[in-house]
């Protein structure tokens, strides 16, 4: 296959797979809306017929034009090596890796501040759940897809490199940051002020930032421990890290 229609196919994939993935996604949170937020009202943001429209077409649109690229993509690969270890190749696989792994670590952060609120059922938050699920499910499945085919070519090679090195470095400052926002919060809040405090200190925006904390950390110090040992081919720290393949 040549360089402009490799480049033709995957970036035709690439936006399919994104239609098809945020259909599934939108009917997701409308099944979510409906069974978990009390009271379920027909017409109201429990139930959009306008969504549940949306998310149908996406659905069936993307995905059969998502199944037709992907098929004719695996097709020449075939087993090939220089199609498998092709750098264009390799580059939209991480590049969906990134794309999943870091929506999918920003949805867990809204689900955990949702349960840090109270998890209130009126509040469920069905967009980020039905994320959460999603791009779990394409992450694993490209992951999966990776570690089949391995890294056949120094391109390759590279590319896994860099999509580490983007999570970690992603997930090093979303700690930092969160770190810096609740020292920041928690300083506000001292008596030595002399003025009367009008916001608690446990709200939306603490929570938040522990929720980066957490996700960040977790995403950021084992990938950073990993590189610590020596660890040169990324799947051998699969062990330490859902989001190290």
């Amino acid at each position: 296959m040549s360089t402009t229609k490799r480049v033709y196919f995957y970036l035709v994939y690439f936006i399919t797979l994104g239609m098809f993935s945020s259909g599934v996604g939108i009917l997701l949170g409308v099944i979510f809306n409906v069974v978990f937020r009390q009271p379920p009202v027909v017409g109201a943001e429990s139930f959009s017929k306008g969504m549940l429209s949306l998310g149908l077409a996406m659905l069936v649109i993307g995905g059969v034009l998502w199944f037709l690229f992907w098929r004719a993509i695996q097709r020449n690969v075939a087993g090939d090596p220089a199609e498998i270890g092709s750098g264009i190749r390799k580059f939209f696989l991480n590049l969906i890796l990134v794309v999943s792994a870091l929506m999918g670590l920003s949805a867990a952060v809204g689900f955990l501040k949702w349960l840090m609120a109270g998890a209130r059922l009126n509040e469920f938050p069905s967009t980020g759940l039905a994320t959460l699920i999603v791009t779990g499910v394409i992450w694993y499945y490209y992951w999966r897809l990776g570690e089949g085919e391995g890294q056949p070519s120094p391109e390759a090679r590279t590319l896994r490199r860099w999509y580490v090195y983007i999570l970690s470095g992603w997930g090093l400052v979303a700690l930092a940051v969160g770190l810096v926002q609740l020292v920041n919060a928690a300083v506000l809040q001292l008596p030595v002020w002399g003025a009367i405090i009008s916001r608690p200190f446990w709200g939306s925006s603490v929570q938040g930032n522990i929720g980066w904390i957490l996700m960040g950390g977790w995403l950021g110090v084992f990938t950073g421990f990993a590189w610590r040992r020596g660890i040169r081919t990324p799947p051998s720290a699969r062990y330490i890290s859902i989001f190290w393949p």
